[in-house]
């Protein structure tokens, strides 16, 4: 792993990090202390807080908080946050909340990287890897800073909805600078354009206000070929004279969510640079080569 070494980078090893009972009313996220139902609402993307069992931070606590993230509710965050779709590849995880979205990362063979802003929800994190039985690399982050080397990362997750919304804009510098060239981003984030006229309050602890597409391309205006993606609602949300339209059109119009996908771009190299490297051409292709580029 291309990890700065330096005292924000810490190694559980393999054994479950500790959690005494004297922890488990609250959680320190960042400045924040967040009692472990509210952490439960916002991984199962639940309107009220509640948590499932007897025994918060237990493996069963952790399965359920699963299930409902990435249930038949939300099939569209799996499809979005492409878990499939990145074997080998070092995954940067910002934001991780209970981590459900990065081990399904590493169920799916990545190298997650997850990255919190403290110690005590890195010990959450790392205690649901362990029961789960997959592994990661952790790191502590300070306020808008990544202690990871440039252009190491091949693709960032940030989870956006329960970050310090006033670290957005060093955060995002943050993320293309970690980025290799032609590395991706996935941004999820409370979308602006959600509808709570219609809705009401969602009833959601994100941390993070909603955010308009306008103003999230313009945290990441270094990339190229970007995309969004309106997300993130249930049946019994809609408005009931409009019920029977489906769910799948409703909440590409009012969906709770954004799903904001960028790439770093490629550096382009002139054709006298020294690091420029002609193509292996056949004669009859170099020669159309010569032709089209000049």
């Amino acid at each position: 792993m291309a990890l700065a070494r330096n005292r924000n980078s810490l190694d559980f090893g393999d054994p479950i990090a500790p959690i005494l009972p004297r922890d488990l009313a609250v959680v320190r996220l960042g400045e924040r202390l967040v009692h472990p139902s509210l952490l439960f609402q916002n991984e199962a993307f639940l309107t009220e807080a509640r948590a499932i069992g007897p025994d918060p931070f237990s493996l069963d606590w952790f399965l359920q908080a699963a299930r409902l993230r990435h249930g038949r509710a939300a099939t569209w965050l799996n499809k979005l946050l492409e878990f499939k779709k990145h074997p080998s590849e070092k995954v940067l995880c910002l934001g991780p909340s209970l981590g459900s979205d990065a081990i399904e990362y590493a169920r799916n063979e990545a190298e997650p990287i997850v990255a919190v802003p403290g110690e005590s929800w890195v010990r959450v994190i790392q205690r649901n890897f362990s029961l789960v039985g997959f592994k990661a690399q952790f790191v502590v982050h300070g306020p808008g800073s990544l202690p990871i080397e440039a252009e190491s990362i091949d693709i960032v997750y940030w989870n956006q909805l329960n970050d310090d919304p006033g670290q957005a804009g060093a955060m995002a510098r943050e993320v293309l600078r970690v980025l290799r060239p032609g590395g991706k981003a996935i941004v999820l984030a409370a979308s602006a354009a959600n509808g709570s006229a219609y809705l009401g309050d969602s009833g959601m602890g994100w941390s993070a206000p909603p955010i308009s597409r306008k103003i999230l391309s313009g945290l990441f205006s270094g990339s190229v070929n970007s995309s969004w993606h309106q997300r993130g609602l249930r049946r019994a949300e809609i408005p009931w004279l409009v019920r029977w339209l489906p769910v799948s059109l409703m909440q590409r119009l009012i969906g709770r969510c954004l799903v904001f996908k960028a790439f770093k771009p490629l550096p382009i190299i002139s054709r006298n640079h020294p690091g420029w490297n002609p193509p292996s051409f056949s004669a009859s292709e170099q020669a159309i080569w010569n032709g089209k580029t000049g």
